[in-house]
């Protein structure tokens, strides 16, 4: 549609040369735009093989394997900082996207970023998760712990999965305010997870 291509065009005038889309300024809030940019640019890509999109998404990809904690395997507010899971969690899927669009992505950034998330995983079978350590866990952050899990095809019968869908659950009956950001992601992982 034209909106969407408005869209697109858009997004590709604020990247840099170095792929980074966290606009100007960039603050605490620009590495979550560039993982949600990126996912942008490479969803785009995969569904309609544009090549004008792949150099853009690919540099999109590239910055965020820059921007990985190499010792931790997290992102966070700053390229190359400790990580948390709330921004890890839009990079990584990002990467997914990026993969799933026909881009290069190293196997090893998957695998550092898998040893982020079991460092912040905690609960009887690692299926509640935490901030940055698994003794903050956080509603929000245990359903993008979840949803990250099933990017990487755990399966609902995965006893963490069973632990984090019962944790959101419990949340969720107890919800008594607006909260976007666990909303979106207890969507995505209930919805993956199924069942009542």
């Amino acid at each position: 549609s034209r909106a969407l291509a408005k869209a697109v065009d858009w997004l590709l005038k604020q990247q840099r040369e170095d792929g980074d889309l966290r606009g100007p300024g960039g603050g605490n809030h620009g590495m979550y735009a560039h993982g949600i940019a990126a996912i942008a640019l490479c969803e785009a890509y995969g569904l309609t093989k544009d090549p004008k999109l792949k150099g853009p998404a690919s540099r999109a990809i590239q910055f965020i394997l820059n921007a990985q904690d190499k010792n931790g395997g997290g992102w966070r507010y700053q390229p190359g900082q400790k990580g948390d899971l709330s921004v890890t969690g839009w990079h990584y899927m990002a990467l997914h996207s990026g993969r799933m669009a026909g881009l290069e992505v190293p196997d090893e950034v998957f695998a550092r970023a898998r040893e982020f998330i079991s460092s912040v995983s905690g609960g009887t079978h690692n299926g509640i998760y935490g901030y940055t350590n698994p003794s903050n866990n956080h509603p929000a952050m245990t359903a993008t712990g979840m949803f990250l899990r099933q990017l990487d095809l755990a399966p609902p019968t995965d006893p963490s999965q069973q632990e984090g869908a019962a944790f959101l659950k419990t949340r969720m009956l107890a919800a008594n305010k607006v909260d976007f950001y666990f909303d979106y992601y207890a969507t995505l992982s209930l919805y993956q997870h199924q069942g009542p």
